[in-house]
């Protein structure tokens, strides 16, 4: 520590903080000094000020302003740099100068000791730094990037952006979208790869042009250089493999077009790759025996905006290639290659048609002129239905058509609908029908499918999503029967659908976009062919849904928690997602009258900035405001970190200072068994960490040895890494076990240590270890010995009772009453374990985990619930204390002391008759109450509690063996005969023992924060994680998940004669 006396009481008058030159306090050369002089050297004030005064000649007031303005940042008045370069301190201090400004060079605003001047930037004649060092070299002013440079970095992004584009096309998503012609695949074409060559060698020879007038031309013109030889480079090694060229002539859309349009310079190309492919077709395909369909391709899809600057350049391409073809007049010369080429190509489709329910057939018509009619023709009268009986080819059927399908045929495109009739003895017929002569084609129009849509009609659907040549595929899948809207509706599944989704599809963590996915709707289709018309067409309905059921059942929530029999305890923590968001997130813990102990997931909240107790406390306010439980915040479960006890002492004001609740943070902030137990296995086990990992290719020599010191603990840690570094060491190690894999250890879990030691010590994993060692020269000084593994074996078996109480107190159903037992039986095995043990530095490692569990168990007396808690276990009472602390009779006492102050001070009631919460179930109705029932209550209550109260009657009775202590109070016996202590011990043994609910919850977030999810934020989270942790609940949240079919505006839920809004919310009770 440094002493401040040579200050002498003296204060400065404050500066003016409008004057930046009065607010100067001393140059560069100065301020160094006295951060040298207080922060490496640790000089006194007095010595400081001599020595300044003896090198700098200054007066002492100067001095003094000067050591005032970094003693305000010795007390964590952190600096901010203006935008002139100069150093700002904020003081709230009224009695203190409001800014402090310092031109000096930048240093650590963390309040740390300051690393040594470098020496390129020390004086030589002051050694001092040097003026040119004000600020660090990279804030320095030829540091800084000019207008030229960010129009340089403008250049390069744009030229950057093509490549971007291209690389995205060329490699696709693989998802499957539904469109309005089907459903397409996103993947990367073999025919676009000529394509994207040309398309970024034209960019580069374009902005090659250009960059003569960009800023720093040579650099732009260099780059341009290399990148183009880079990919010409390989756009010539094309000529190796056939198939691009091949891909891109027999795509219907580019041809041998595409080719005379883009290399109209290059005739040698043309030639060359005309060669290649027709070697292609002669040698492998020519003399194929096939059957060739009767239909022609589809039409060619119209021209739209592109934002992928790749695809705009492959559309474009295709146009221009049509203008180059040839059309021939006879396309029956050459073979069926020479015919493919020469057979023109339609850009633009002239209409639109759908074939909806059984027989209604409707048409979007464009004439020549260019105008759109939509028509609608019925589908009996076009087949010539007459009576229910169909009249074709001079025989009759039954008005069912089953199998619909559609195509364009011919060289014309004449509409052809091909059907399947069933006749009226039951044999099927497949039969053309030409929509052209049968609707009355009065203006030459040329219709094109846009979907067919046919309950029923299994083999249509899968023809629309895969369009493969009819002589090809042979579809056998007969439709199932199907099943009416009013059917469907009576049988409720209208109703149950989006439920069923959040009840299977949350649990599951299947992305919203799950029921957009072909297969998937197959699969239901295939099980029950009405339900299809129920499936959401997107995921963004399925989002709706949800988040009309997370409104509804929150209201459910909110009553479950203003009416608990408990107080709320609230368990938070924080985490960071694979996709980058901080969240807090918490559950709650509580009792109610009618389904006893609950815990829910409430809350999940992005958190903006560090994840500091302030931010942490605006969040959890949020949450108590909203639910309306500002009078029934009980105790918080957390961690050890040090911003949990800051968002506690926000909180406790909050609560003060908006609801006027006194809230004492000290005895509510409970700490987890489960952190406590970590910190002291780790500390047995490796004291201060090592790093576990260095570069790319793995622990540095430095890191190995490190580890190494530690013993057969450390040279395990090395032997596991090793393996587990690449795939083959853990191929060959496989091998050696029969499968069986070495388990990893990590920084946050000391069970990992555990499994690690547990696996290794398995009889073939370990003849594997000593086998692989051997074989291994870089694991010689990391074989392990067999005094190493003696000590490897009596490491695990100390483990064991840690793990035996970890998973002994993360349940849901255990308890705060189970801390102090679990902390008992750790330090009491410790103890045991280093009397037995004749490892001496076992025995070291033994103290220092028992050492930091003791710390902990001495901040229990923090809190009196932990003792509360295990004397309100009707199996232990004060007998259980009085045994374990027999020689520690001051502890008993002092314990005794603040559970008996606890009781009358929160509990104990001033009369005999029950007490009641707020809003709790029990509180007395609008309803006139008997009063002789009330006299009788309290004669009894007065009889029974003559000369103690109900705590202290409670402690003289016998334990009583219970399995669950907070069952047994909830019964109706314990709660009439302690009607107030059983309030206590309801709300005291509903505490959590771990926040081990939490810590589930972000298990669970990993699963749904998958790489297909990666823009899903954290409102979403919020709503998918309570919704899966109410409907697993125990609670009564009544399903009013809303789903309308936008297609139909038809709403379900009133279907069933249910009002769209609310739901119910005013017919079910909730205690």
């Amino acid at each position: 520590m440094h002493d401040v006396s040579g200050l002498d009481g003296y204060r400065s008058p404050p500066p003016d903080g409008q004057n930046r030159h009065i607010n100067q306090k001393y140059t560069t050369e100065e301020g160094d000094f006295i951060i040298y002089a207080w922060y490496d050297k640790k000089l006194k004030w007095k010595r400081i000020k001599q020595d300044f005064a003896t090198i700098f000649g200054r007066t002492p007031e100067r001095i003094v302003q000067g050591l005032q303005g970094w003693c305000y940042r010795m007390n964590q008045r952190i600096p901010l740099w203006d935008q002139d370069g100069w150093l700002i301190f904020d003081n709230e201090d009224a009695l203190g100068p409001k800014h402090i400004s310092m031109n000096c060079s930048e240093r650590d605003t963390q309040n740390k000791p300051m690393k040594p001047p470098v020496e390129e930037n020390t004086s030589k004649r002051t050694g001092q730094l040097k003026k040119s060092a004000v600020r660090p070299r990279i804030l320095r002013d030829e540091n800084q990037l000019t207008a030229n440079d960010w129009s340089v970095l403008q250049h390069f992004a744009t030229i950057l952006g093509y490549y971007e584009d291209a690389v995205k096309t060329l490699e696709g998503d693989g998802l499957i979208r539904k469109r309005k012609r089907g459903y397409t695949g996103s993947y990367g074409n073999v025919w676009d790869v000529i394509n994207g060559f040309e398309f970024l060698l034209g960019k580069l020879e374009k902005y090659k042009a250009m960059a003569k007038d960009f800023p720093d031309p040579e650099q732009f013109r260099i780059g341009i250089n290399m990148a183009w030889e880079k990919l010409d480079k390989y756009y010539t090694i094309l000529d190796t493999t056939p198939i691009y060229y091949t891909a891109l002539a027999l795509h219907p859309a580019y041809r041998w077009g595409w080719f005379e349009q883009a290399w109209v310079h290059k005739p040698d190309w043309i030639r060359s790759a005309k060669r290649i492919v027709q070697e292609v077709w002669d040698e492998s395909y020519r003399d194929f025996h096939i059957v060739v369909a009767s239909n022609d391709e589809p039409v060619a899809k119209r021209q739209k905006q592109y934002y992928n600057a790749f695809e705009e350049h492959c559309e474009q391409s295709r146009i221009d290639s049509i203008q180059t073809e040839p059309l021939l007049d006879d396309d029956t010369i050459g073979d069926e290659y020479e015919r493919w080429q020469s057979i023109p190509r339609l850009l633009i489709p002239l209409g639109y048609i759908r074939v909806e329910d059984d027989h209604i057939l409707k048409a979007r018509l464009q004439t020549d002129s260019g105008e759109w009619n939509d028509a609608e023709f019925d589908l009996n009268e076009v087949l010539g239905n007459h009576e229910g009986v169909i009249h074709w080819d001079g025989r009759d059927f039954a008005s069912s058509v089953k199998n619909i399908t559609f195509s364009m045929e011919g060289d014309s495109q004449v509409p052809i609908l091909r059907v399947v009739l069933r006749t009226i003895d039951g044999d099927e017929l497949p039969s053309d029908v030409n929509l052209a002569e049968r609707i009355g084609n009065e203006n030459g129009v040329f219709v094109y499918v846009e979907a067919a849509s046919v309950e029923n009609a299994v083999q249509s659907e899968f023809k629309s999503r895969h369009p493969f040549h009819d002589s090809l595929f042979l579809y056998l899948i007969e439709a199932p029967t199907s099943q009416t809207a009013g059917d469907v509706c009576e049988s409720h599944l209208f109703d149950k659908y989006p439920e069923g989704w959040t009840v299977e599809g949350l649990p599951c963590s299947l992305p919203f976009a799950q029921v957009e996915h072909p297969a998937f709707r197959d699969l239901i289709r295939y099980l029950r062919p009405a339900a299809d018309d129920l499936l959401p067409r997107s995921g963004d309905t399925v989002k709706t849904d949800l988040q009309w059921g997370y409104d509804n059942k929150k209201e459910f929530v909110k009553r479950a928690l203003q009416n608990a029999l408990s107080s709320i305890h609230i368990i938070p923590d924080n985490w960071a997602s694979p996709n980058g968001l901080g969240v807090i997130g918490f559950t709650v813990q509580f009792v109610t009258e009618d389904h006893g102990l609950q815990s829910l997931v409430v809350r999940i909240k992005e958190l903006e900035g560090e994840h500091s107790g302030e931010h942490m406390a605006e969040a959890i306010m949020e949450f108590i405001r909203e639910y309306g439980i500002a009078t029934k915040v009980g105790y918080f479960m957390m961690d050890n970190a040090s911003n949990m006890n800051t968002m506690i002492d926000k909180v406790s004001d909050e609560l003060e200072q908006e609801f006027d609740v006194f809230y004492d943070p000290l005895p509510h902030r409970l700490r987890c068994t489960g952190h406590i137990i970590n910190l002291a296995v780790m500390e047995f086990l490796i004291g201060k960490r090592p790093r576990t990992t260095g570069s790319y290719g793995g622990p540095s020599e430095e890191e190995i040895e490190e580890w190494r010191k530690r013993g057969a603990i450390g040279k395990l840690h090395n032997i596991v890494v090793y393996v587990t570094w690449t795939p083959q060491r853990l191929q060959t190690f496989t091998v050696l076990t029969d499968g069986l894999r070495l388990r990893r250890d990590n920084d946050t879990r000391w069970n990992s240590w555990y499994n690690m030691v547990e696996r290794a010590l398995r009889p073939k994993v370990r003849q594997a270890i000593t086998v692989f060692c051997a074989q291994e020269p870089a694991l010689q000084e990391d074989t392990l010995t067999p005094s190493d593994w003696v000590t490897l074996a009596e490491i695990h078996k100390f483990l064991e009772p840690f793990h035996d109480a970890t998973m002994a107190n993360e349940g849901v159903q255990n308890s705060i009453a189970d801390v102090l037992p679990t902390m008992d039986y750790l330090l009491h095995h410790i103890e045991a374990a280093r009397e037995a043990t004749t490892i001496p530095h076992l025995a070291t490692m033994m103290e220092t985990a028992w050492a930091k569990l003791a710390d902990y168990y001495e901040l229990t007396e923090d809190s009196p619930v932990y003792s509360a808690a295990t004397v309100l276990n009707p199996s232990f009472k004060w007998a259980y204390m009085e045994k374990t602390w027999e020689d520690k009779t001051e502890w008993i006492e002092r314990a005794k002391s603040r559970v008996g102050q606890l009781w009358r001070e929160s509990y104990k009631s001033s009369s005999y008759l029950p007490v009641l919460r707020p809003g709790s179930a029990e509180e007395p109705t609008t309803r006139r109450l008997n009063g002789y029932k009330m006299w009788m209550n309290e004669q009894k209550a007065t009889i029974f509690n003559t000369d103690d109260d109900e705590y202290e009657v409670y402690c003289r009775e016998p334990v009583v063996m219970t399995p669950d202590p907070l069952k047994w109070w909830l019964e109706v016996a314990q709660r009439r005969r302690f009607p107030s202590l059983s309030l206590m011990a309801i709300d005291i043994l509903s505490i959590a023992a771990m926040s081990s609910g939490t810590e589930r919850l972000f298990s669970k977030l990993k699963l749904t924060v998958t790489d297909q999810r990666g823009a899903i934020d954290a409102e979403t989270l919020n709503i998918v994680e309570c919704l899966r942790s109410w409907d697993s609940s125990a609670l009564i949240v009544p399903s009013d998940c809303r789903y309308v079919d936008a297609a139909s505006g038809f709403n379900h839920s009133d279907a069933l004669g249910r009002e769209e809004s609310g739901g119910g919310l005013d017919t079910v009770e909730i205690a």
